[in-house]
This record gives C-alpha cells, structure tokens and sequence, in this order.
C-alpha cells in the first residue's frame, strides 16, 4: 500500500510512560524526496480524445514536474550506471490529469530529443508496447497494492494489465480505454479516456485519493523515467504518487478528522499534556489548511506541519 506521508498514529500510548518524562520537541518533518501528488479537477466540458491536447480542460489541469530520468547501464562496462545524459533530462515528459462522472482522462506531453527516431513497431492494441517508446500509467485506487496499467506508444496503440495486491500483472484486463496520439517535429502526445466502470467503480468524490504513477520507456527518452520515486521497478504501489480528486483542502482535513478521533481516543492521565500540545498542533494545522489548503504553492508545508503534529 502506497507509504501514507500522513501516518495515524499521534500518540504513543505506551502503558509504562511516566508522568514526569520530557515531552519530545515538536520539529518539522520534510515530506520524503521527491515526494509526488496531483489533483484531478472535475471538467464539466471533457477533452475531445484525438491526441491534441487543445482542449479548454488541459489548459486549466495540473501538470506533473517532469519525469525523473533514470541512471542507464554504461555501453562500455556491464553493471555499471550512470547518469542520464542532459538532453534526455532536458526532454523529460509531463502528464495531466482531470475527470468527469464517467470517465479519469490523462494526457502525456513527450519530448524527443532533436534527430532521434521514434520507434512504434506495436500495431495492434494488446502488443508488445513495452517493447517501444511509449508511456505507462499505473493506477491503485484502493491504494492496496493492486493496480491496472494501461501502456500506449506514439501511435496510440495500447495494451492493458492488471495485479492483484501483492501478486504480478498480467494481461486480460480491458481497460476500455480510448486512446488516442499525436505526432510533431517535438515529439508525441498521448490521449487517454479510462471509464470509471473499468476501475471497479472506486469512490472519485472530491477529497478522495488514489495512488498513482506516470512512466516512460524507450531509447528516446534516455531509457526509463518516472514521476514518482519508485526506481527502475515501475510496478511497486507502495511508492506510487497520490491522486487527490478536485481538492487538497478536502483531502487534508480528511486526514485531520482522523487524527483527531485518534486523539480523542487518547485518556491516558499520564499523556495529559502531551496531548494538550497534541491538540494545539493540530487545531493550528486545520486553521492552516482551511486557509492554504488548495494552494498547491503551500502544500509541502502543509505536509511538514502535518508530519510535526503526527510526531506529537
């Protein structure tokens, strides 16, 4: 399951703490490196699927940094890594994400480096894809370690997997997905619509979250890149990025809610005042993400206070 940055244990509700033990310092927790989180805004107008990515929709959805450009076995010396080279970095692709009722649509942006070919040798949906320059989104909704794939090269051909938690993806899945692409002189865009029916109809209400990854293979982009921090094993849930529908601020005092109830359930006389401190954090947590909660400029704050108020 996808490493949860907010976890829900407040308190440490040890039976032998004494009374008189030192309250540990509340500090701020850096949310982990690399750290990756999208929102997917609900569009009452969705993208006509053609590959163009000129729809009103995408002008107005987030969009992912860059993908990370993973470290390549050297041509020379066999096990040896090294870094991508700058232009592979420098062509690094992006992806976006918004919804409607029906359907999560995704777009990917992917850069070629000048001169360098683009090889699609897939043809039927179902093929190889892997096999050629293409892109990947891996989906857990439940965030249990499960998840569907969905693949697509430059061509738009497309193949789908799925796993069980815990267990290796397999074909047979049908994802239902149109999918469309668009090639230019800077590269190819990918289109897709997934219908929700296909992902087991898993709860999208605004607030709720999924893991999720974005992820490109081939030579023309250097090898294997990611959004998130997941290395050179794409199919790892646990360190998907999140997948927040239509609001952080919803999302966020969710997780407050919980903590709270945990809080409340914390009587122990001799943790008195550590769970007045307890209190005081999260009560000043929840003011700020009534305030910033939907900045996507103030999030990883947000995450910091929220990693301090779970350290309490």
């Amino acid at each position: 399951m996808i490493a949860r940055a907010f976890a829900l244990c407040l308190l440490p509700l040890s039976i032998g703490l004494a009374v008189e033990t030192p309250k540990p310092k509340a500090t701020a927790v850096k949310p982990p490196a690399g750290e990756a989180v999208i929102v997917s805004r609900t569009v009452n107008a969705p993208p006509v699927i053609d590959g163009k990515l000129d729809d009103a929709c995408w002008q107005a959805a987030e969009r992912t940094r860059p993908f990370s450009v993973l470290e390549r076995e050297d041509a020379v010396l066999t096990g040896l890594m090294v870094q991508a080279d700058a232009k592979f970095i420098a062509a690094a692709a992006t992806a976006q994400v918004c919804h409607d009722a029906r359907n999560l649509y995704v777009a990917f942006r992917v850069p070629v480096p000048p001169g360098m070919a683009l090889k699609a040798n897939a043809e039927t949906r179902g093929g190889n894809v892997w096999n050629d320059d293409c892109v990947e989104l891996f989906l857990d909704p439940l965030r249990n370690g499960g998840y569907y794939q969905v693949l697509a090269n430059s061509k738009g051909v497309s193949a789908d997997f799925s796993a069980p938690p815990g267990g290796g993806a397999t074909p047979g899945w049908n994802s239902k997905a149109e999918v469309k692409a668009q090639r230019d002189d800077a590269g190819f865009t990918i289109e897709m619509a997934i219908p929700f029916a296909a992902l087991g109809d898993a709860g999208h209400a605004p607030g709720t979250a999924w893991a999720i990854n974005f992820t490109r293979e081939g030579a023309t982009g250097g090898g294997l890149s990611t959004w998130a921090p997941v290395g050179r094993i794409f199919a790892t849930p646990g360190k998907f990025g999140l997948l927040i529908f239509d609001s952080r601020k919803a999302y966020a005092l969710r997780d407050a809610d919980r903590l709270q109830a945990l809080l409340a359930a914390a009587t122990s006389e001799s943790q008195k005042d550590l769970a007045a401190e307890a209190a005081r954090a999260l009560e000043g947590l929840k003011l700020r993400i009534e305030r910033d909660g939907d900045r996507e400029s103030e999030w990883p704050a947000i995450r910091s206070e929220f990693a301090s108020a779970d350290t309490l």
